[in-house]
């Protein structure tokens, strides 16, 4: 019997998973292991074929005790969680789902957007205070006269920048593996980090990998060093 294990998992129940893991004929364990407790995912994993981890750390030690384990397939976007060098020499493929929540993390960026460029959490805040003043939290500006910068135009970093023209945002974005041909075609400019993170929004969409691991760092934090405006920003991964 080929074994599945599911370490964790976010969903409230698991029907869709159970009516296919029963239709291949697969013995599935379904476990909520604690991410930092690597002794318990390793109990629980023995003898595993198969992990679909979605938060739970599957590192070189945890793959040393699974000597069946032939995938680990990531039921997030990202793949960080997993040590793909270890996985690699142990002939371990390695999968994630590219377009798991496109939508919703889109959507949750612009709220984000919104929230600030409207002075929406700090209008209500003053309001719960016994203030009524509009200007209390400053004067928003226009969307259509501000900048978003996108850190990654990926499927999310895509999803974000249609909304945020819908806004009448104008939309730049940093990405190495995005051509300007194509930014273009999305209606978006292709610019350098430096100026992306100059931007009155900066909203970052890439996979963390030794590549892109602290590219948000105390210098593209530095206020003095871009000559941002004071005001607050949107961060969202």
């Amino acid at each position: 019997m080929f074994t599945v294990v599911q370490t964790d998992h976010g969903a409230s129940d698991r029907l869709v998973e159970d009516a296919l893991f029963a239709a291949a004929g697969l013995d599935v364990t379904f476990l909520q292991c604690e991410v930092e407790r690597e002794d318990e995912l390793i109990a629980a994993c023995a003898g595993a074929h198969a992990l679909m981890p979605a938060n739970a750390v599957i590192s070189a030690r945890v793959l040393d005790t699974l000597p069946d384990c032939r995938i680990v397939a990531v039921a997030a976007t990202g793949f960080d969680c997993v040590d793909l060098a270890a996985a690699t020499e142990r002939g371990i493929v390695v999968t994630h789902v590219a377009g798991y929540c496109t939508p919703e993390v889109a959507d949750h960026a612009m709220a984000f957007l919104l929230d600030l460029g409207r002075n929406l959490s700090l209008l209500r805040d003053s309001v719960q205070a016994g203030v009524w003043e509009y200007e209390a939290c400053g004067r928003p500006e226009r969307l259509s006269e501000q900048a978003l910068g996108i850190i990654g135009l990926g499927r999310i970093g895509s999803a974000v920048a249609r909304r945020a023209q819908a806004f009448g945002l104008t939309v730049i974005a940093s990405d190495p593996y995005v051509d300007a041909a194509a930014m273009t075609a999305l209606g978006v400019r292709k610019a350098g980090l430096d100026e992306v993170l100059a931007c009155d929004y900066v909203t970052l969409h890439c996979v963390l990998t030794d590549e892109t691991r602290r590219i948000i760092d105390a210098a593209a934090l530095s206020v003095s060093q871009y000559h941002w405006p004071l005001r607050l920003r949107t961060w969202s991964r």
